[in-house]
């Protein structure tokens, strides 16, 4: 084993293949402005327009199970396809050598899918054309969020990619923020208002990705055709299975990620029905709670991501920071289950954002720095992205059931903090990074 190994420090191997020349600041810019407009839509669409669309369907009930499952069963598709269209877009974007470039053609191919997906939306008036098109509009989203997260691998060299990555993991949240405010306002309005919010969404995607896509992404240097093997189904297939023993950092990240944002997908994604069914919101009013809750945890958000993403460029440390994030997200789940008041739910967003916030800094950094090849980031960021994915897919099924079963949110809450608290546990044992 080398020295380089042993101190927890890059090997010269890995160093050379890291990108060594720094962007532009107008390139991070529109990368995060692009990221920031699919944001828009893939979460808060799931956490409040989704539900809303179903219980209007459903004729305005909200004490009904078959709301709750319903709505279960399609923010899980938010999940579903990333678990396979991540890694399938990063494999193929690794091989695609168009006058285009390589990443770019799926970024706009993915924006402009994803739009048309929403115009379908907005007119959806049964549950099973909202599933379709909803279905459809995750697939088309993640692939151009994928791609446009592979650009932190591609793109920007070690000592930068906290820094840059804290801006880019901040969009998430300033685009839930924004999303989730123009849902709270448009559906105040009363019947079927919020289905606006699928038109003004689909106007920013095109906007934004646009700009990033033809300003920055005109000239994309390719790598070498030989240097990526042909695609063939069965080696993709096999490289969702990391070894522990051959790729032991990668393994770890992957699951620590897996973890802590299981308790993130809970919280966010019961976090309207929580405040409805608690008495702290009418039930019509949850989503301006939940623009509320989530305004507050940007403000955690922008702190935490920017100061550990710079402290963990600057002292080239990246694992305290995620520990850190990780004992964050675990209290704030701890807060708003023993304490469930409106205070308290203030509280929780603080703290969540502050731990949100590290995690989208430094796990994301992190993660980039434990990629199995060069050759493969595209296929290596969408193994890893998997881990979320998975959380995602699941949460809700596990949430719906302990709601179903006993209605009880401080249970959900308490069982919910042990996952990213066992996330934190899983950090100090990477050694390849600081």
């Amino acid at each position: 084993m080398s020295n380089a190994l042993i101190l927890g420090e890059d090997s010269p191997e890995q160093v050379e293949q890291e990108p060594q020349k720094s962007v532009s600041v107008l390139f991070v810019v529109l990368m995060c402005l692009a990221s920031l407009t699919m944001w828009m839509g893939l979460i808060p669409l799931a956490q409040t327009v989704i539900p809303m669309h179903i219980m209007y369907l459903y004729g305005g009930s909200t004490q009904n199970n078959a709301v709750y499952g319903s709505t279960s069963v399609l923010q899980s598709f938010t999940g579903i396809t990333s678990i396979f269209v991540f890694p399938l877009v990063g494999a193929f974007s690794d091989r695609t050598r168009s006058r285009f470039g390589r990443r770019r053609p799926w970024i706009v191919g993915g924006a402009l899918g994803a739009a048309v997906m929403l115009v379908l939306l907005a007119n959806a008036s049964s549950l099973w054309f909202l599933g379709a098109a909803w279905f459809g509009f995750c697939v088309f989203a993640v692939s151009a969020q994928s791609s446009i997260m592979t650009l932190l691998a591609d793109k920007i060299p070690i000592n930068l990619r906290g820094r840059v990555a804290a801006f880019t993991g901040l969009m998430t949240p300033v685009g839930i923020v924004i999303g989730t405010i123009i849902a709270g306002v448009l559906s105040r309005q009363g019947g079927n208002h919020f289905t606006l919010v699928y038109y003004i969404i689909a106007g920013a995607e095109i906007v934004g990705v646009g700009l990033f896509a033809f300003l920055q992404l005109r000239n994309e240097q390719l790598p070498a055709q030989e240097s990526i093997p042909p695609f063939r189904l069965g080696q993709f297939f096999r490289g969702f299975w990391i070894d522990p023993r051959l790729h032991p950092d990668f393994a770890i990240a992957w699951l620590a990620r897996l973890l802590i944002v299981f308790g993130c997908t809970i919280l966010q994604d019961y976090l309207k029905f929580f405040l409805g069914d608690s008495g702290l919101f009418t039930h019509d009013a949850a989503s301006f709670g939940v623009a509320q809750f989530q305004s507050l945890s940007t403000v955690g958000i922008l702190i935490g991501s920017f100061a550990t993403g710079y402290l963990s460029d600057r002292l080239r440390a990246r694992k305290p920071f995620g520990v850190f994030a990780g004992v964050l997200v675990a209290l704030s789940l701890l807060v708003i289950a023993i304490f469930p008041n409106l205070l308290m739910v203030y509280v929780t967003a603080i703290l969540f954002g502050l731990g949100f916030g590290a995690y989208s800094a430094t796990e994301i950094a992190l993660g980039t720095q434990v990629l199995r090849s060069r050759e493969g980031y595209g296929r290596d960021m969408g193994v890893l992205a998997l881990a979320g994915n998975i959380s995602q897919t699941i949460g809700p099924y596990a949430a719906f059931s302990i709601i179903a079963l006993t209605h009880n949110y401080v249970l959900l809450f308490l069982l919910a903090a042990i996952f990213p608290l066992l996330s934190a546990l899983c950090i100090p044992f990477i050694k390849r990074v600081n």
